[in-house]
C-alpha cells in the first residue's frame, strides 16, 4: 500500500483473516505451532511496514510544516515593504512554493495558513490602498492639467493676447 486509504483497506483485510484464524480450530499438534509463527509472522511484517509507512508520513509532515513555517518567516519579513512590484513577485513566489510544499498535521495546518494568508493579505491591502490614492491622485492631476490646458488655449485665440503679441 501507498496512501492512508490502501493502508485502511489492506488493514481490514488482515483484521478478517485474523477473525477467520481465530474461529478455526487447532491444527495437528506438531504442525500447529509451525502454522501459527507463519501467521503471525505475516501479521507483524503488515503492522512493520505500517508503521513505516505512517513514521514517514509523520516525517514528511514535519518537514511541510518547517517548510511552511520558514515560508511563514519570509512573508512577515517584506509584508510591511513598499517595493510594490518586486514584493508582490515575491510573495507570489512564496504562494507558488506554498502549494508545492506538501501538507501538514491538522492540528497545525489552520494556524500556520492563516499565519501565512495574514502576511500576504496585509501587503496587498497596503499595496491596494497605496494605489488607490496614487489614482486619485493622478485624477486630480489630470483636472488640473485640463484646466490648464483650457487656459492657455483661452489666450492663444483672445483679442487681448493677438494684439498684445503684434506690439
Amino acid at each position: 500500500p501507498t496512501s492512508h486509504k490502501e493502508w485502511n483497506k489492506a488493514g481490514e483485510s488482515l483484521m478478517e483473516l485474523q477473525n477467520q484464524w481465530r474461529t478455526i480450530g487447532f491444527a495437528p499438534k506438531k504442525e500447529n505451532t509451525k502454522i501459527y509463527d507463519r501467521f503471525r509472522s505475516a501479521c507483524d511484517r503488515f503492522f512493520e511496514l505500517k508503521h513505516a509507512f505512517y513514521a514517514d508520513v509523520k516525517d514528511d509532515m514535519e518537514r511541510n510544516l518547517s517548510l511552511k513555517e520558514a515560508l511563514c518567516e519570509a512573508a512577515e519579513l517584506i509584508q510591511n515593504s513598499e517595493e510594490w512590484k518586486e514584493t508582490t513577485d515575491k510573495l507570489l513566489e512564496l504562494q507558488a512554493e506554498w502549494k508545492k510544499s506538501g501538507t501538514v498535521a491538522r492540528k497545525y495546518a489552520d494556524v500556520v495558513w492563516k499565519r501565512f494568508r495574514a502576511a500576504c493579505d496585509k501587503f496587498f491591502e497596503r499595496k491596494r490602498e497605496f494605489y488607490a490614492g496614487v489614482k486619485s491622485e493622478m485624477e486630480h492631476n489630470l483636472a488640473i492639467k485640463n484646466e490648464l490646458c483650457e487656459q492657455a488655449e483661452a489666450l492663444s485665440v483672445s483679442e487681448d493676447w493677438k494684439h498684445a503679441t503684434d506690439e
